[in-house]
């Protein structure tokens, strides 16, 4: 089903009600035509199966609107509006022409936040085209990633000197850690913006996890012990990581609904089954909620090493010793127990493994 029902909301959304002027008068009832006409035509198309996307020309409407009527309630509602229509067509340009609005009259607003995914999204567009959204071209994406994130950064540091509300703030740190974070950009600056979240935004909705983030980033970095655990196998065996010591060890976490962990098995197979007679082994803990689902997904894929689970999901013990917060997600042990490696995948796999074994 296409996606409009947020901005269908927004549309239908009341506009606040004070004793009118003539022309705040004259601005509720445009807008009250506009999304009664943007909000049947959305509707029309997202039943029909029509080919012509609409949203970008309901975008300009929404956007000549807050133009036409700076300073309401309906200006501000509109911004965000179209800037929803931009994001789910991937119009760049648009997208950012009502970034640079929002940034000017939204910025106070509570709804301002939640486009900071989208301001994300459209800068990876931006820098590798419509297809790196659906790419497995892990090379690309990466390349795309490294070209947008300037960008993004410099976005987001606006948004904070905008804004004066704390949970924007928190928001917009806490997306400029995720930024810093992948692909370990910068694993300080990362740091940096995790520890305002949970340390100047405590009672924000993003403070749990970035403390979470700042755990792993301090304890969890290369070099340091990795935090031992025991389980039990999806065969009901029990299992020690500490009976592992003077192996190197991937810990990876995975899922058998997680799509991207479905895609590293083959390479998680080759490592194992050219480096495992020279002390090499992986141990899976697996985040499924349904064990069976885990049990059939290992059958079917010939996986030959332990997988351990707990039933719990993301939830799962391990792998908040981890500060497991998405998968696929690995660690990569030497023989002394140590963090040699995190986050590993495709045919970074097997030169990481090569490079444990020989020190």
């Amino acid at each position: 089903m296409r996606c409009v029902a947020v901005v269908l909301l927004l549309l239908t959304a009341a506009c606040a009600a004070e004793a009118p002027a003539p022309d705040r008068e004259a601005a509720t009832a445009a807008y009250a035509d506009l999304r009664e006409r943007a909000r049947a035509d959305l509707q029309s198309w997202q039943s029909s199966g029509a080919v012509a996307d609409p949203r970008p020309k309901w975008a300009e409407e929404l956007m000549a609107f807050a133009v036409t009527w700076p300073e309401t309630p309906e200006s501000v509602e509109a911004i965000i509006a179209s800037m929803d229509l931009y994001a789910e067509s991937r119009e760049v340009q648009g997208f950012f022409r009502a970034w640079e609005l929002a940034l000017v009259h939204c910025a106070d607003e509570p709804a301002f936040r939640y486009t900071f995914e989208k301001l994300v999204l459209m800068r990876m567009v931006e820098a590798g085209g419509l297809s790196i959204l659906i790419s497995l071209d892990d090379k690309a994406r990466e390349r795309a990633w490294r070209t947008a994130a300037p960008r993004i950064v410099e976005d987001l540091r606006r948004a904070i000197d905008a804004t004066k509300l704390d949970e924007t703030r928190a928001a917009a740190h806490y997306t400029l850690g995720r930024t810093w974070y992948e692909l370990g950009l910068n694993r300080g600056k990362a740091l940096e913006s995790f520890q305002i979240v949970a340390s100047e935004h405590p009672a924000s909705q993003h403070a749990s996890s970035a403390a979470m983030y700042v755990r792993e980033l301090q304890d969890l970095a290369i070099g340091r012990d990795a935090p031992t655990f025991e389980g039990t196998t999806l065969d009901g065996k029990p299992l020690a990581l500490a009976s592992y010591q003077g192996k190197v060890v991937l810990v990876d976490f995975w899922a058998s609904w997680c799509e991207p962990c479905v895609d590293q098995v083959k390479d998680l197979q080759r490592a194992w089954k050219r480096y495992h007679s020279r002390g090499f082994e992986i141990i899976g803990v697996s985040l499924d909620d349904d064990l069976e689902a885990a049990r059939q997904f290992v059958t079917d894929n010939q996986v030959r090493w332990p997988n351990v689970a707990s039933g719990q999901g993301m939830l799962d013990p391990v792998a908040e010793q981890y500060s497991v917060q998405s998968i696929p997600t690995s660690y990569l042990l030497g023989r002394d127990g140590k963090i040699l490696a995190r986050g590993l995948k495709g045919d970074d796999i097997g030169p990481g493994v090569a490079r444990a074994l020989a020190r």
